[in-house]
């Protein structure tokens, strides 16, 4: 590019993707109200999902049921069972996937519906 007095200039930049940033999260508890906060259970941070391959998600309420299940990371549990909103209660969780670098990575865990 041409300067107004005659110099010319140029400047480029280099991006290269992070492979990962942070590892991928699960909250302890959400409210399915409505009211578009925290309606929903998943796991986050949402950008670390394009590293994830062979996802598997598992809910169970306190019989051992499993009251969700999902092979996709961005489906999220609604805190419905066979047509029905939970009220409250803890449930048990159960997540595994790949990495995109092959790693595996398990993990388990509580949470809990409030209203």
């Amino acid at each position: 590019m041409k300067a107004a007095n005659g110099c010319t200039n140029a400047a480029s930049i280099s991006i290269t993707p992070s492979t990962l940033c942070a590892d991928i999260l699960f909250p302890t508890a959400f409210s399915p109200n409505g009211d578009h906060l925290n309606d929903n259970f998943g796991p986050l941070p949402v950008r670390n999902l394009v590293y994830v391959k062979n996802y598997a998600l598992r809910i169970f309420n306190r019989y051992g049921q499993v009251v969700f299940k999902s092979t996709n990371p961005y489906e999220k549990w609604d805190g419905m069972y066979l047509g029905q909103l939970f009220d409250t209660g803890s449930f048990m969780w159960q997540a595994s996937y790949i990495y995109n670098d092959g790693s595996t990575k398990s993990q388990n865990g509580y949470v809990s519906i409030v209203h």
